[in-house]
Parts: structure tokens; sequence; C-alpha cells
């Protein structure tokens, strides 16, 4: 279902209800939409939040060439890394 189908299943089921339901319903729907109001954070402190992350995401890939090399070496021994050989 798109966004429309949805919006016009919500509004046909909506209409089908008794007062009584119609009430509660909307009573429940506007505390959802009131807690997730509360949770929400300024882009200012989600940024202050991701940023560590991406910094620690950068330094975890981050390998120095001796690393790198070591790692292909073990990996690929039969491999000549030593582009003079050729």
């Amino acid at each position: 279902m798109d966004t429309l189908e949805l919006k016009n299943h919500i509004i046909r089921t909506i209409e089908s209800l008794n007062d009584e339901d119609f009430e509660e319903v909307v009573q429940q729907l506007l505390e959802v939409l009131k807690l997730g109001n509360i949770y929400k954070l300024s882009l200012e402190k989600n940024e202050a939040i991701d940023q560590p992350l991406i910094l620690r995401e950068a330094e975890e890939l981050m390998y120095s060439h001796d690393e790198v090399m070591g790692d292909d070496k073990d990996k690929y021994p039969n491999l000549d890394f030593n582009p003079m050989n050729h």
C-alpha cells in the first residue's frame, strides 16, 4: 500500500467508528505523538552524538602501509610485493 492508500484506509476506518471508540483512538494517537516529541533531539545534539562515532569509524578504517603490506604478505605468501624484482 502506498501512502495515499494508507491515508484513505485510515480515514475510512475512522469514519466507521462510533463516538466512544473514536475518542479512545484519538486519545491513543495523541499520546503516541506526544511521546515521539519527547525524545526528539535537536540537530545540534544529534550531530554531537554522531561525531565521535564517525571519528571512531574513520580511525578504524585507517591502516598504515606496513599493516596493509604485512596482512597481504600473510594472506598471499607466494606473491612478490617488491616491484623492483620484475
